[in-house]
């Protein structure tokens, strides 16, 4: 078989129908030269992914212990696809529904008359109709705007050149950092309006509401300590200050309900998060 143009990663965790649903989505595409990789980590429904029998669709069960945090597996992913040798990586999760047949096609097409970008994504819309941060609107983050999120279609040499996805986010901001690296090297980031996919949710974020409240404060003080180290005390706060608008509004609602352990609550998770982030920048320094 020759090498495929474009490798689709996935990961799963006890998600295997909605896999294999994406999977069989996908052969209805315009665009047909791909392969399909799913990580695999501990699934308790990993035999029935593996009894796929299909040129295209390759497995990867996790080689090592379930643990919370999606870059390390992302990481494996993109390493199976680079052995693979193919141009472009695209991701997609298993909470998702592709809505364009053309959607391939658009995204490498688009990549190949534009050199100079390094990733492009569609237009991702929730489970209600409405568009997902990152398109319609240009939301700022320390100066910086982006226009793609979710899923989206990067060039396999941009991990190459960049080294793979920053594991010290875990959670957030992975794919930001990315972003990010990708400018300072001279690439551009694109989203596309003709074609989307509907992200329902469901992930670790929807099932664990506390896990936001956590992982935001430990992001915004990476991301500061990575990428805005030199801005002033007054951005970086502003900056801090606008990433925990979620958190704000939900201790706001709590406390008009009087829900005062739910307060409590959000806070300490809010001052774990920060404190974890602090320690860990400054290992990762």
């Amino acid at each position: 078989m020759n090498t495929p143009l474009l490798s689709i990663v996935i990961l799963n965790r006890n998600n295997t129908p909605e896999v294999l649903n994406i999977f069989n989505e996908l052969k209805h595409q315009s665009f047909q030269d791909f392969n399909f990789i799913v990580v695999d980590d501990n699934s308790d429904d990993y035999s029935q992914c593996n009894s796929i029998k299909d040129n295209n669709f390759f497995l990867y069960e996790y080689p090592g212990k379930w643990k919370f945090g999606l870059c390390k597996k992302y990481n494996y992913g993109f390493k199976q696809a680079i052995t693979k040798k193919s141009k472009y990586i695209y991701i997609l999760q298993t909470d998702m529904k592709i809505n364009s047949t053309n959607l391939l096609e658009e995204l490498v097409s688009y990549m190949e008359e534009n050199e100079t970008c390094g990733a492009v994504g569609p237009k991702v819309i929730n489970g209600i109709g409405e568009v997902c941060w990152g398109h319609g609107i240009k939301k700022m983050r320390m100066g910086k705007e982006f226009t793609i999120s979710e899923s989206f279609l990067m060039r396999t040499e941009c991990l190459t050149k960049l080294g793979l996805w920053n594991e010290i986010f875990i959670y957030y901001g992975e794919d930001m950092d990315f972003f990010i690296r990708l400018r300072k090297i001279g690439y551009r980031i694109h989203g596309l309006k003709n074609v989307s996919v509907t992200h329902f949710g469901g992930g670790t974020s929807n099932r664990s509401p506390n896990q936001k409240d956590y992982h935001r404060p430990r992001f915004a003080i990476l991301m500061m300590k990575h990428h805005n180290s030199e801005d002033s005390l007054y951005k970086k706060v502003r900056f801090f200050y606008s990433e925990l608008s979620e958190q704000r509004a939900k201790i706001l609602h709590a406390s008009k309900n009087f829900q005062l352990f739910k307060v409590l609550r959000i806070l300490f998770l809010i001052i774990a998060g920060t404190f974890i982030g602090l320690v860990t920048s400054k290992k990762a320094s």
